[in-house]
């Protein structure tokens, strides 16, 4: 992102909490697909299949499929369902696990 944007986002984020809360939220969903998806296709890559068979295996159309794993696809929204059939594919599950960074104690 550009030094501008980044400037204007921290003044944005200073001085209106609720914005800031909810830019975070969003900024984490975006890392948190980033990182299945990529995960998914590093995997692919390493075991030599093609987003062909992927397709084939998971019953997901093959354009969509290309789509998702590459830097474009990323604007898209897919169902926690189809990132599921798409892991599966490649003989991943998806898992999940506690956020540290925002846990909280309770007093």
């Amino acid at each position: 992102m550009s030094d501008a944007f980044n400037a204007l986002l921290q003044v944005q984020t200073e001085k209106d909490p609720a914005f800031a809360e909810a830019y975070e939220r969003e900024l984490k969903r975006i890392q948190t697909y980033d990182r299945i998806v990529n995960a998914i296709e590093e995997h692919r890559e390493d075991l030599g299949l093609t987003k062909k068979h992927m397709a084939q295996v998971s019953g997901i159309p093959y354009s969509s499929v290309r789509r998702l794993l590459t830097s474009s696809g990323r604007e898209m929204n897919p169902t926690v369902g189809t990132l599921v059939d798409l892991a599966a594919s490649v003989n991943l599950r998806l898992t999940l696990e506690p956020d540290t960074d925002r846990l909280e104690t309770k007093a």
